[in-house]
């Protein structure tokens, strides 16, 4: 989950709802400068359910070693993420899941998930806290993952529906880079920050170029995209999120239970063009 603070406690953001936040800036993206995704459905598919499988995770918020809610926070954003062995087994079979539910019905979606939980478990992730046996683990997760991702990629290229231009190497690096665009994006958002940054890769833009985009906030969950990549030159979102009550627990038990009452609330945020 994504954790932030209020006065008496947490307000939290679950996976499933950050995904939605992040597919509703992907249906916006694209204008005169910025070209659009393509192919739009398995993009958007991609963005959408790249999360859909931490329904488990998302019933209840699990209870961290220092009493509060185990999620990732202000704090931690941008900072190589800790793998937790205790949780690794249960992380690694939501993900290898993630990815197998949307091949299914769209390889080329599946593909674009797939190279975001490569990511995710190497130059993104934390190996300190694992033994060497979950170390272990992991490589033989990731060795197994590299092998189905060919396979999605096989899958794509003999695709008739996808354009052979889509198929392409640049084309697919482009493509990877708006969903961690969006993913990116999102999170910043349900974490409410206040420091400008940039989005993680330069962005295609109509010419066949690409470009940095700059993220600036302007005041309470409003923020400057610059250049401006949407189709709409002032954007209005909303978000689900739920506060709880109390910033420290004593057990699951008393998490969870904070977490059963509460009741979920829409979170507002606007993205702005420069002047």
């Amino acid at each position: 989950m994504i954790r932030t603070q209020t006065p008496h406690g947490w307000l939290l953001v679950t996976h499933t709802d950050h995904a939605h936040l992040a597919a509703a800036i992907a249906r916006e993206w694209g204008n005169a400068q910025f070209r659009r995704p393509e192919p739009r459905t398995s993009l958007l598919t991609a963005i959408q359910r790249h999360e859909d499988a931490m329904h488990l995770q998302d019933a209840t918020p699990v209870l961290a070693e220092d009493h509060r809610p185990l999620a990732l926070t202000p704090e931690s954003f941008g900072h190589r993420q800790l793998l937790l062995g205790s949780r690794l087994g249960r992380n690694l079979s939501s993900r290898t899941e993630a990815v197998r539910m949307v091949a299914a019905d769209d390889p080329y979606a599946a593909l674009l998930i797939a190279l975001q939980t490569e990511l995710d478990l190497t130059s993104m992730a934390d190996r300190s806290a694992l033994t060497p046996a979950q170390s272990s683990l992991l490589d033989r997760f990731l060795a197994e993952e590299i092998r189905f991702r060919e396979q999605l990629r096989v899958e794509v290229d003999e695709d008739p529906f996808v354009a052979v231009r889509e198929k392409t190497d640049r084309w697919l690096q482009e493509n990877f880079a708006l969903f961690q665009a969006w993913d990116f994006l999102a999170t910043y958002l349900c974490l409410g920050l206040e420091m400008p940054t940039e989005l993680p890769q330069p962005l295609p833009l109509v010419t066949g170029e690409t470009v940095r985009v700059r993220l600036v906030p302007l005041g309470l969950r409003h923020f400057q995209l610059d250049p401006w990549p949407l189709a709409q030159a002032n954007l209005r979102l909303e978000f689900a999120a739920r506060p709880i009550i109390g910033h420290q627990f004593t057990s699951q038990q008393t998490l969870s239970d904070a977490w059963s009452v509460a009741r979920e609330e829409r979170i507002g945020v606007r993205l702005s063009a420069a002047v």
